[in-house]
């Protein structure tokens, strides 16, 4: 059984924002609706006891490792411990805490909070509809929260929050959960890459192919979407099939050694294996991405290179509905 009262006597020790560190490195141990409810160390290690994460025989140990992490060593004493004794058993990897949510706590600890209103905002930039979370948010901690309810950082996956350090120049802070990454690439170059946007909605006559209605709003949230992301974006309309090679032959042209990596997006009408160009001739799309090899582009060699194709398929005419929320259904 818990010692309520050195618990308290070590409470005391304790500001209020020392607590609220210790509750996010125990998140995982405690339900969040119960979490929210402690205001008290206290408190936590009472839900902890029932939730049976500590007993008699390890709750010093615990806690004096939760005081380790949060810079509170010169009163782990009061549990009749050792910081030393607790520094070992870290080091030795017999912690008691997840490495991966001590992992965060560091990251939140170094972030000042003009950095936390840049990430806030890169998040707007890259997450849908996440505006009304984040006028929650007030702390690192609240952000952080956001993030793995989204599933958008977790210790299998922590890409996109390793996008967000290096967009506000904390790409060192990155070494914390390096280890939490799902194969990222690091993208830490003035401009994200080049973006080019082929938009094909109307046809010759010859070519019997109807008009796209609708592409426009494809071609705007594309423009819109990799604009964000820092990317030079291009946008070239109603283009033969010459003018789709001759396009992506210049872009093979361009010095690509400042950017991360390249974008081709091409809406028009066309089949499995190729696009068709405003007069009805059709251009392969292996043909396309051979344009963009390290033998023709150097300078994207190791780079990602992404093509998409919005075709549609036969000559039907072909509508796309936006609805009164500005989204494409």
């Amino acid at each position: 059984m818990v010692d309520r009262g050195t618990v308290v006597d070590v409470d005391n020790e304790l500001e209020a924002f020392d607590v609220q560190s210790i509750k996010f490195l125990v998140k995982n141990f405690i339900h969040h609706v119960q979490l929210k409810k402690c205001l008290s160390l206290l408190d936590v290690f009472t839900a902890l006891e029932v939730v049976k994460h500590i007993t008699e025989n390890n709750w010093k140990e615990f806690l004096s490792e939760c005081l380790f992490m949060i810079g509170k060593r010169n009163i782990i004493h009061i549990l009749g411990l050792n910081s030393s004794e607790i520094e070992e058993r870290i080091q030795r990897k017999e912690g008691f805490l997840i490495p991966f949510r001590t992992a965060l706590y560091n990251i939140a600890e170094d972030l000042d909070s003009t950095e936390i209103e840049k990430l806030k905002q890169e998040a707007i930039n890259m997450v849908p509809n996440i505006i009304p979370a984040l006028r929650k948010v007030t702390s690192m901690y609240d952000f952080l929260d956001i993030l793995e309810k989204r599933l958008l950082i977790s210790h299998h996956s922590s890409d996109i929050f390793l996008v967000m350090l290096e967009r506000i120049n904390r790409s060192d802070l990155g070494i914390f959960i390096k280890d939490f990454s799902g194969g990222f690439y690091h993208m830490t170059r003035p401009y994200s890459g080049m973006c080019v946007i082929i938009n094909n909605k109307t046809f010759s006559k010859e070519s019997k192919l109807l008009p796209r209605r609708g592409t426009e709003f494809d071609e705007e949230r594309l423009s819109q979407t990799f604009t964000k992301l820092k990317f030079k974006t291009c946008i070239y309309r109603d283009l033969s099939a010459e003018e789709i090679v001759e396009k992506i032959t210049e872009l093979a042209e361009v010095d690509h050694s400042k950017y991360g990596a390249c974008v081709v997006c091409i809406l028009s009408h066309g089949y499995e294996t190729a696009v068709f160009g405003s007069y009805g001739h059709s251009v392969g799309i292996n043909h396309l991405t051979s344009l963009l090899s390290p033998r023709n582009c150097q300078s994207l060699t190791g780079k990602p290179k992404l093509l998409f194709i919005q075709a549609c398929r036969g000559i039907r005419d072909q509508t796309i509905q936006n609805n009164n929320k500005g989204q494409i259904v």
